[in-house]
C-alpha cells in the first residue's frame, strides 16, 4: 500500500469511527442548530481551524443562516494570542442569545480557540465543540489560555473527531513528524452532518431552509443573489413550506 493509500485508508477509518461513536452528539447538535434557525437565529462558525469558517459559509448546498465568526487566523503564527474582538460577526449580524457557535479544531487548547468559546457562551450561544478529545486530554498537551480551560470543557455539545495526537497519520522514513493531518477532513464531515441534520429537521417542521445552489448551474447566480437578499432582508434562514406541499 502506498503512502497516499495509507492516508486515505486511515482517514476513512477515522471517519467511520466518528460516524458510529458520535451519532448521538451529532444528532443533538443538529437539533440545537435547527431550533436556533427556526427561531430566527444564526449558526456561527469560529475561525479556529484551517477550513471550517470558509468551507461552510456561502457554500453551494449550504445554509444561508451560517456565518463566519472572528478574524481569519494568521496561519504563520500559532493561535496563542487573545483577541479583543473574538465575536466579530458578519456584516450587520452579530452573535446573540439563542444562536449556535460551532468551534472546530484539532485540539482546543490554544488561547484563541478557548477565548472564542468563552465569548460565545457569554453571548448566550450554544457552543458545539468539534475536537479530538484524546488530544485535548493528553497529559503533555500545551494549554495556553490563562484560565487553563480547554474547548472540551467549555462546549455544550462535544463531537469527538478522533484522529491522533499531533494530527498526522502517515510515518515516512527519515521524517520526524507524521505526514497527513485528518482533522480538516473529519471536521468538515462532522459539521456538514450537523447542518444536513438541522435542515432535515426544519423541513419536518414545515420550514424550508434557504440553501444556496452552485453558481455553475445555469440561472443559479441570479438565484443566489435573490436568496441572499431575501435572507438579509427578513433575517430568517427559512421560508414556509408551500401550502400544497410542492
Amino acid at each position: 500500500m502506498t503512502a497516499a493509500q495509507r492516508y486515505l485508508q486511515g482517514t476513512l477509518e477515522i471517519l467511520e469511527a466518528m460516524a458510529s461513536s458520535q451519532e448521538a452528539a451529532i444528532e443533538s447538535a443538529a437539533e440545537r442548530v435547527a431550533t436556533a434557525i427556526a427561531a430566527g437565529g444564526r449558526v456561527w462558525i469560529a475561525a479556529t481551524s484551517h477550513v471550517l469558517h470558509t468551507e461552510l459559509y456561502l457554500r453551494a448546498g449550504g445554509l444561508a443562516a451560517v456565518h463566519p465568526l472572528g478574524e481569519t487566523p494568521d496561519l504563520a503564527t500559532p493561535m496563542l494570542k487573545l483577541s479583543d474582538d473574538a465575536l466579530r460577526g458578519d456584516g450587520s449580524f452579530r452573535p446573540t442569545l439563542g444562536d449556535v457557535a460551532i468551534v472546530g479544531t484539532n485540539a482546543g487548547t490554544d488561547a484563541g480557540t478557548v477565548q472564542v468559546a468563552m465569548a460565545a457562551r457569554a453571548a448566550g450561544c450554544t457552543v458545539i465543540g468539534l475536537t479530538c478529545v484524546a488530544y485535548e486530554r493528553w497529559d503533555d498537551v500545551v494549554v495556553e489560555h490563562p484560565s487553563g480551560a480547554k474547548l472540551v470543557d467549555l462546549a455544550d455539545i462535544v463531537v469527538d473527531i478522533g484522529g491522533t495526537i499531533g494530527d498526522g497519520i502517515v510515518d515516512l522514513p527519515g521524517v520526524d513528524t507524521p505526514v497527513g493531518p485528518t482533522s480538516g477532513v473529519v471536521l468538515c464531515a462532522a459539521a456538514w452532518a450537523i447542518l444536513v441534520g438541522a435542515a432535515d429537521r426544519l423541513v419536518d417542521r414545515g420550514m424550508i431552509p434557504i440553501v444556496y445552489r452552485s453558481v455553475q448551474i445555469p440561472g443559479a447566480e441570479a438565484l443566489f443573489h435573490e436568496r441572499m437578499a431575501r435572507y438579509e432582508t427578513t433575517r430568517r434562514g427559512w421560508e414556509p413550506a408551500p401550502a400544497d406541499g410542492g
